[in-house]
């Protein structure tokens, strides 16, 4: 019961200058992947008290960032044996939709729940279930555009931790790994490539360049 309680993901939104309409953060890290905000208009004269709560939301267990586009606020959460991809409106915390399907905790050694955190394209919602559950969303409605398992597609065991990799959009790839990098087209969701199997890791997938080709290579950090 205390673990439960204290994994509890809580969303707080919190009042600033910038709008809904103008806030962008696609994935995970930002845009750029790198922790950077391009919005403008931040104070930094903060009340001692801290910024007051615009509004905050229970969605379940897990670890998944958020991700923002349009006035839309996108995560994860796990509860009851499902796993959840939450649309919230950004500026209300309102629930937009919701999609859900069964999904273990994977809680060893800790809480378990979703990892990875959902990545916008567009009118598209690329996210990623602890079990290898791979979606691509309409970002409208929720509705399931395709999907693919990756225990499946790749071969692999569940890892021991399970699947964490937010997904990694290259051109028309989306890029994601767990035992093996894996390239899904993002529009149909045909398995374009895979890797080697090697030891799974739980970080997404960087893209960098070498002798002007684009290579992707796997990122440690949790994401």
């Amino acid at each position: 019961m205390i673990r439960i309680t204290v994994s509890w993901i809580f969303l707080y939104c919190f009042a600033f200058h910038a709008t809904a309409a103008e806030s962008s953060w696609t994935q995970w890290l930002g845009d750029g992947r790198d922790g950077v905000s391009e919005e403008s208009g931040w104070s930094v004269d903060w009340p001692k008290s801290g910024l007051s709560v615009a509004w905050q939301r229970e969605i379940g267990i897990g670890f998944s960032s958020v991700s923002i586009a349009n006035g839309r606020l996108f995560t994860m959460g796990h509860n009851d044996g499902e796993e959840t991809v939450y649309c919230l409106n950004q500026t209300s915390g309102e629930t937009i939709w919701s999609h859900s399907y069964p999904s273990a905790l994977v809680d060893n050694l800790y809480e378990g729940g979703p990892g990875a955190t959902p990545t916008i394209d567009g009118d598209h919602v690329y996210t990623l279930g602890k079990e290898g559950q791979l979606f691509c969303l309409d970002a409208d409605d929720g509705s399931v555009l395709w999907q693919r398992e990756l225990q499946k597609d790749l071969d692999v065991e569940l890892p021991e931790w399970g699947f964490n990799s937010s997904p990694t959009l290259v051109n028309n790839q989306v890029i994601v790994q767990g035992g093996r990098v894996a390239s899904y087209n993002k529009t149909n969701g045909e398995l374009i490539w895979k890797s080697p199997k090697h030891t799974a890791g739980y970080g997404c997938a960087e893209v960098f360049n070498k002798t002007a080709k684009q290579c992707s290579r796997r990122w440690i950090r949790m994401g």
